[in-house]
């Protein structure tokens, strides 16, 4: 195989009792923590309880990770409708980026509806946490040789 600008990579970064730890989880699992790290530390400079980000924590990952995967199965329902516990088989790969925005803004509403807040303000204060954790996540992409783009013969081409 031609060698491209980066290296292809070896997507399980290690193993842990035969469990094999990839990088893309690494990756998103960094992306979240680097995302709730930074609203923390933000969040009271803008008049916001700090403590807030950790309940939108405890219930955005979570349903963020679920609605990825439902939005994949949604999209992709041709593959697990002939075995759908399938579905459930989250280590095979299928999480869409669109689905878990959507499962964590809605847990982050209800938090904030639940503790009376301002949902619009937190919003505000995610925004740009958001970019900076798809970025950071995004290389998970990379480290499982998947959506890179079109076809290329450019020097710095991933293959």
């Amino acid at each position: 195989m031609k060698q491209g600008f980066l290296p292809v990579p070896d997507p399980i970064a290690f193993s842990v009792f035969g469990l094999e730890i990839r990088w893309y989880a690494i990756c998103v699992t960094l992306a979240i923590l680097v995302a709730v790290g930074l609203l923390y530390i933000r969040a009271p400079k803008h008049g916001l309880n700090s403590e807030t980000v950790l309940d939108m924590f405890v219930w955005a990952a979570p349903a963020g990770i679920i609605g990825a995967r439902a939005y994949y199965v949604i999209f992709e329902w041709a593959q697990y409708k002939d075995n759908p516990i399938q579905i459930f088989n989250i280590r095979a790969g299928g999480l869409a980026i669109h689905g878990g925005f959507i499962a964590a803004m809605l847990a982050c509403y209800l938090v904030t509806k639940h503790k009376h807040e301002d949902f619009i303000e937190w919003c505000d204060l995610m925004a740009p946490c958001w970019p900076l954790g798809q970025a950071i996540g995004r290389w998970g992409n990379y480290f499982n040789s998947e959506a890179h783009g079109c076809a290329t013969t450019l020097p710095w081409a991933i293959y």
